[in-house]
């Protein structure tokens, strides 16, 4: 097992090399035939960042998309798992956003447009008719706003412990990573009842981050009806389901994880007009089952976060994507993209 710090020294020699002239061509001779799907989440304003993996600063999400414009055949999602490729000078790629964050709509629609980059949403519609945020939000906005140094969990949760928020940045992203994995191994239908006790914890106005009709607009907040109906009307634009719950699915019953899935492509339909045929797993947890109420539900593709690129023939209901978090700069990105490394992506889709 290597050791952290070496592991970091070689994935640095990694990227150094794998951007270089030679390399990017190479790779992208070899990789021509495939096609790579990028799974971004939110996109937040240079002046406003905050420091969660699902957030990726506007001015490094331009560069993301310009580098994509320059070097690949940018795609729909239709065209993709239908293989219709007009250039197959190029790999293809796929620029997709996980949630239905609205930041998707104000920060991130103008650049594609600009650069006519096509993109695909998939929406979690119970967070959009409730205007509610997710419960990781919540932590992430907990973990940043308290000046508590230690918060001790234990008696929220027997999954939970004490978790550590003083040190340097580094230490406190770990320490609120691990606090969501430990969250997640909690009854689905207890998650928001714990944020609010972490949130309670720290101090903060409960107002401010659980009541869905009242809570201040913020980076994390929902798309609303009116927006999701102006996307639908985008032609670069592809509208797709992200459940309705946003639980694990792996984690509910076959009852409540049809019902889940099912829900969310009805209520897009009902509310754009438009027929909703792809879908996205919640913090990419599949299986056959999974894959057989999707399939039943309608769609005719859904995404994982398997990290891999996708070639014709691979199965429409276990497609790889490439996450793409907030430490992901351009040399990272281009890196990843050459499939010299496949990194380990960190889900909270």
């Amino acid at each position: 097992m290597l050791r952290p710090t070496l592991r970091r020294l070689i994935k640095r020699c990694v990227v150094r090399a794998s951007n270089t002239d030679m390399a990017q061509k190479f790779s992208s001779h070899l990789n021509r035939n495939k096609i790579a799907l990028l799974a971004y989440h939110g996109i937040c304003r240079d002046d406003e960042r905050f420091k969660s993996w699902t957030l990726l600063p506007e001015s490094l999400f331009r560069s993301h998309m310009l580098f994509a414009k320059n070097n690949f055949d940018c795609l729909s999602i239709s065209k993709a798992v239908s293989c219709e490729r007009t250039n197959n000078a190029k790999p293809g790629l796929v620029i997709t956003f996980d949630d239905g964050y609205a930041n998707n709509f104000h920060i991130a629609l103008p650049i594609l447009m600009e650069l006519e980059i096509p993109a695909i949403i998939y929406i979690t519609t119970q967070n959009v008719l409730e205007n509610n945020l997710f419960w990781s939000d919540i932590i992430w906005m907990a973990a940043k706003y308290t000046s508590q140094k230690t918060i001790n969990l234990k008696s929220v949760s027997p999954c939970l412990g004490i978790y550590s928020l003083d040190g340097v940045l580094s230490h406190w992203y770990t320490e609120v990573l691990r606090l969501l994995e430990d969250i997640k191994r909690t009854p689905p239908n207890k998650r928001k009842d714990i944020a609010k006790e972490v949130g309670i914890k720290v101090g903060m106005d409960e107002i401010f981050w659980l009541d869905g009709q009242r809570h201040k607009e913020n980076i994390f907040s929902p798309l609303t009806p009116k927006q999701i109906s102006k996307l639908a009307s985008c032609p670069l634009i592809t509208l797709g389901a992200h459940s309705h719950c946003h639980n694990l699915l792996d984690q509910l019953s076959i009852v409540e994880a049809q019902s889940s899935i099912q829900r969310s492509k009805e209520i897009l339909e009902t509310m754009t007009g438009n027929s909703i045929e792809h879908f996205s797993y919640p913090n990419g947890n599949f299986n056959k089952r999974l894959q057989r109420l999707v399939r039943e539900a309608g769609f005719i593709s859904s995404v994982t976060y398997k990290p891999g690129f996708f070639h014709p023939g691979d199965n429409l209901y276990t497609v790889n994507r490439f996450g793409v978090g907030s430490n992901c700069t351009l040399d990272l990105l281009k890196a990843l993209l050459t499939g010299v490394f496949q990194i380990k992506n960190i889900a909270h889709g």
